[in-house]
């Protein structure tokens, strides 16, 4: 089954597209499509592929879960957790000069850990656990040798 729109058709799409972007308020984009969120008044700003390389970086259960012997994934440490949330909160210029001294690296993780109470550091962690597979969700595959262009079926035949 071949698709074949005009120009005339995918133009009028991504006018259409474009026009949607506009007049959608930007509070209910953040609605449906969180860009960040707050833990306890430190701001975790969106995931780039910066902070990502950090974690890496930590070496993160965050990204990189750990599994025991049934294979079932073994929950973060309030360490790694408050790793994840100093380097979310931070431009990357600041945490990669933190990551470059172990010990300002330390005493930045001390020092947030007095902002977060125990109680919440799981919870904490699932969110930013969250957050992380939603900026992977929106990003668009890539790797196929065949090409595909998706039109909405509302563009018509």
């Amino acid at each position: 089954m071949s698709n074949n729109f005009t120009p005339e058709q995918i133009q009028a799409v991504l006018e259409a597209n474009e026009q949607a972007r506009q007049t959608t308020s930007p509070d209910v984009l953040e609605a449906f499509y969180p860009t960040h969120f707050t833990v306890h008044d430190i701001k975790l700003l969106p995931i780039t592929l910066a902070s990502y390389m950090a974690l890496e970086k930590v070496k993160s259960p965050i990204i990189n879960p750990k599994k025991d012997d049934q294979g079932k994934r073994v929950p973060a440490t309030g360490d790694d957790i408050l790793k994840a949330i100093l380097i979310l909160s931070l431009p990357p210029s600041q945490f990669r000069k933190l990551l470059k001294n172990e010990q300002e690296f330390e005493e930045a993780i001390w020092s947030l850990s007095e902002k977060i109470p125990v109680g919440e550091i799981v919870a904490i962690g699932e969110k930013i656990i969250q957050a992380i597979n939603m900026a992977f969700n929106t990003a668009i595959p890539t790797g196929s040798d065949e090409k595909k262009t998706a039109i909405p079926a509302s563009a018509g035949p």
